[in-house]
């Protein structure tokens, strides 16, 4: 029989503690476990390596798709198609050649087999565009080339390339130009899922595309970020007006193939 005395601290103690979940990591945190990673020369840190295992979710509002559009890769975005007098959102994990993507010291920063393709879902966008101006493309022809920049950071995974992107649905309706500018206005499109990791301890990649292998001119634009390895699961099209979630899609790995 216990003694009184114990089971009287058994008392105080019931029900038994229980450790509480890690919140999810918002992309606040994760661009500082980025900006960590990026300062540090490519070393993981206690932020970055805070993340692994963790879920993740954000909030976005889609960008105007347009011959001008500031989107970059793997940002949800949006456009109205007047011959179809149609609205349509969307999102998708975009492929990006993961062989060129390089860390600080010149080495792939993806530490997967070669040839193989990141998928991306950028939740931080900084994309800038350059005066244009006149260049020799590989052909030895005078183009007119306007470069342009961006920046990410995004979560991101490594598949074969044959796989070319993966969709994560699409939210479309009839209108109007008016009715459809009143849709990107009030869309929003949440994105959640799983924090992974690259290689044990490493949840973060951080580097930028290099062409400088080539000996004729690679007319792309600079590509640069950090990138966090992770699944996306659910992807909700939401009307932040109402509150009203107009799609709810839950992803799966399987992706659209390169033709």
């Amino acid at each position: 029989m216990k003694p009184a005395f114990t089971l009287f601290l058994a008392a105080l103690t019931w029900p038994p503690m229980v450790a509480a979940k890690p919140s999810a990591a918002t992309p606040a945190e994760m661009d500082r476990a980025a900006a960590e990673v990026r300062t540090s020369g490519g070393a993981a840190g206690p932020l970055s390596r805070g993340l692994a295992g963790r879920r993740f979710q954000f909030t976005l509002a889609p960008r105007e798709r347009g011959p001008k559009n500031e989107i970059c890769t793997g940002y949800p975005s949006w456009g109205w198609y007047p011959a179809q007098r149609l609205f349509e959102l969307s999102a998708s994990q975009d492929g990006h050649d993961a062989d060129y993507f390089l860390d600080a010291a010149g080495r792939r920063a993806i530490p997967a087999k070669a040839h193989m393709s990141v998928q991306m879902v950028a939740f931080s966008c900084r994309y800038t565009r350059e005066p244009k101006r006149s260049v020799l493309n590989m052909y030895g022809e005078t183009v007119t080339h306007e470069p342009t920049r961006e920046e990410v950071t995004a979560i991101a995974v490594a598949r074969p390339p044959a796989i070319e992107k993966v969709q994560m649905g699409s939210y479309s309706v009839t209108t109007d130009e008016a009715g459809a500018r009143r849709l990107g206005a009030s869309m929003a499109v949440r994105i959640s899922g799983r924090i992974g990791e690259w290689a044990p301890g490493r949840t973060i990649v951080c580097g930028a595309d290099d062409y400088s292998a080539f000996d004729v001119p690679v007319l792309v634009g600079d590509f640069s970020g950090c990138l966090v390895n992770g699944r996306v699961e659910r992807v909700e099209y939401i009307d932040s007006a109402t509150g009203r979630v107009r799609l709810d899609v839950r992803v799966k790995a399987k992706g659209r193939r390169a033709r």
